[in-house]
């Protein structure tokens, strides 16, 4: 049976190749479908060959019809089809013709016997005139015809790429560069095109190219502009392409391709031909930090300031690169110098202010903000920092004045929302606040802290199985987000349900398994429970996490009083009070420790 299935198999994946190669010629709906059948009986056919497992008479006449008869049918028939074409092809030649041809021949034949009978013969007969010379063709085209034609095939190319269309623009530019294979713009932008599709390669290929054929007109036009002014210069430079903006163009694929080195040459090509391309530069630094140099890219680009000081653009971009590799404080100083340069500069005052705020400089970060607003009265970001800088003031009633123009402008701004009830919370707002946080959840379903701050309110008021319901609530948006089972454990915990507490810790473990609370809440559910052995185990792992809590190693000692190990006991006994002295006096009224009251060690300890 298994040696039949093999081969039965083997023949419906000749058939499953043999019609897909039929659909690639013919693309028939009804081949596809025959195909999807196939795919079908030959996917049964081989799991049940690996599986060794008996098929019922009708799944073994469902993949054979399926799987060999019906696309059988579809070879047979295609094969006396072929067989057909051929006997029409193979006939010898000048043993049969058609009617129509024996007539014409005839016709000739009677042609010719006619003229012999005239006393003329036309045996030979002079050439046909000779073809159009190019000259006259292209005046009767009109090189303005030809142009225009051109012309409107660009138009329609870059209506495709503006509508995202590359291919169909790529398509018309190949076209294009079939007739006119000396245009380095056309190369240009058939590598810009190649960029905006993600064929990097083929676009790095493309702007060789346009390079190439530019250098060569450059070389043309060399000779011709001797003793020409500046308009008859341009006319003759007709043709060229910007080269700083293919070899930054260049620079861009090369960076795309992870060719950083390759980059950083093509940038630098685009700067010695244009200074003022200030992408480059900080392109090149971008390199830099990408083949983590960031001390070369710092520096590279301290060069451009040094160059250029009075030009806020440098400064500004100087300021992002302290800003992305950490360096606050000296991006700060970039951000200033920008904004002294240039004090209408909105993005420059937005990423001074929210680095002001990183680095807890929160009056300052307020006067940018306020420079920013009254710039730009309808930034609504502005307002938004500005409350964050506010809130960190203290001032917090004014700073949910700017939450609440935030939410105006953008009502569904949901971080200001959720800072809104973090205010109103912390105001006495709790009915406020509860409304708030279910705003952000109604905005955001998936912010996992609009959960956890509403079970946190819900708890404060009492209302813990509400709490219970918004936690559960929120661990189905949100099942990667520890604090949400911790914080259920907690209530649970509070309200003498410990098994449900410790599975919810444990939940809480298993996304964050070396956060210490977790471990020790978790321990003690399972020291209520008397499962001393696993607390203990759960204890001894919050220790590794945190070698010197004093009340992990009171609560072990307590574990392993119960237990009976009383040298255990002892030692962590010992380990505790040494961290905390306060507890001796607990450890001396506590019952945990009777056991242990009659050893000399102990009274020693505690006394």
């Amino acid at each position: 049976m298994s040696v039949i299935l093999l081969f039965a198999i083997l023949l419906m994946a000749s058939m499953v190749a043999y019609m897909s190669y039929r659909w690639i010629l013919s693309r028939k709906m009804l081949i596809l479908i025959s195909i999807a059948f196939q795919i079908l009986a030959l996917t049964v056919s081989i799991l049940s060959f690996i599986g060794n497992v008996s098929l019922n008479i009708f799944v073994e006449a469902g993949f054979l019809v399926f799987g060999i008869f019906i696309p059988g049918g579809f070879f047979i028939k295609e094969y006396f089809a072929l067989r057909r074409g051929n006997a029409l092809k193979i006939k010898p030649p000048h043993t049969m013709e058609t009617q129509e041809n024996q007539n014409k021949k005839q016709e000739y034949r009677d042609l010719e016997i006619s003229k012999k009978s005239s006393g003329t013969t036309h045996k030979y007969i002079n050439h046909i005139m000779k073809e159009k010379q190019i000259t006259a063709l292209l005046k009767e085209i009109g090189e303005e015809d030809f142009l225009s034609s051109v012309k409107r095939n660009l138009n329609e190319a870059h209506a495709f790429v503006a509508m995202g269309e590359c291919e169909k623009a790529l398509f018309i530019y190949d076209s294009l560069l079939k007739f006119v294979e000396h245009s380095p713009g056309l190369y240009y932008n058939c590598g810009n095109i190649y960029y905006l599709m993600g064929d990097w390669f083929e676009s790095v290929q493309n702007y060789k190219k346009a390079l190439e054929l530019n250098k060569k007109l450059q070389q043309s036009n060399k000779g011709k502009t001797a003793g020409l002014d500046k308009v008859q210069k341009q006319a003759a430079h007709h043709g060229e392409v910007d080269m700083a903006s293919i070899y930054y163009n260049m620079g861009n694929a090369y960076f795309k391709l992870s060719q950083f080195d390759k980059a950083i040459q093509t940038y630098q090509e685009a700067v010695l031909l244009n200074p003022y391309i200030y992408e480059a530069n900080e392109n090149i630094a971008r390199c830099f930090l990408a083949l983590e140099k960031t001390e070369d890219a710092i520096s590279y680009y301290k060069k451009a300031v040094e160059k250029d000081k009075k030009n806020y653009q440098v400064h500004f971009t100087l300021g992002k690169l302290y800003s992305e590799i950490g360096s606050f404080h000296d991006a700060v100083i970039s951000f200033k110098q920008c904004v002294e340069l240039n004090g209408s500069f909105a993005e420059c005052l937005e990423l001074l202010g929210k680095t002001l705020l990183r680095i807890e400089k929160y009056d300052d970060a307020r006067k940018e903000f306020k420079k920013l607003i009254k710039m730009k009265p309808d930034h609504f970001m502005a307002h938004f920092y500005l409350g964050l800088s506010l809130y960190h003031l203290g001032e917090k009633e004014e700073a949910l004045s700017f939450y609440k123009k935030v939410v105006q402008m953008k009502p569904d701004h949901y971080k200001a929302h959720y800072n809104i009830a973090m205010i109103q919370d912390e105001l006495g707002k709790y009915d406020d606040a509860i409304y708030s946080l279910k705003k952000v959840i109604d905005l955001k379903p998936d912010f996992g802290n609009a959960y956890t701050s509403l079970g946190i309110i819900y708890t404060g008021l009492g209302r813990n199985l509400e709490a219970l319901g918004i936690y559960s609530q929120g661990i189905k948006m949100n099942p990667e987000d520890y604090s949400l089972y911790y914080n259920m454990g907690l209530i649970l915990a509070e309200m003498g349900r410990y098994p449900e507490a410790a599975e919810a810790y444990q939940n809480a473990l298993e996304i964050e398994p070396d956060e210490f609370e977790i471990n020790y809440r978790l321990a003690i559910a399972l020291k209520e429970q008397k499962r001393y052995n696993e607390a203990a185990d759960v204890f001894s792992n919050a220790l590794r996490i945190r070698p010197d809590e004093c009340k992990v190693y009171y609560n072990l000692s307590i574990i392993y009083t119960t237990l009976r190990r009383f040298d255990s006991a002892m030692e962590s006994l010992k380990k505790a009070i040494s961290l905390n002295g306060d507890l001796k006096l607990d450890a001396k009224i506590n019952r945990s420790f009777e056991n242990l009251r009659n050893r000399i060690e102990f009274k020693e300890l505690v006394s």
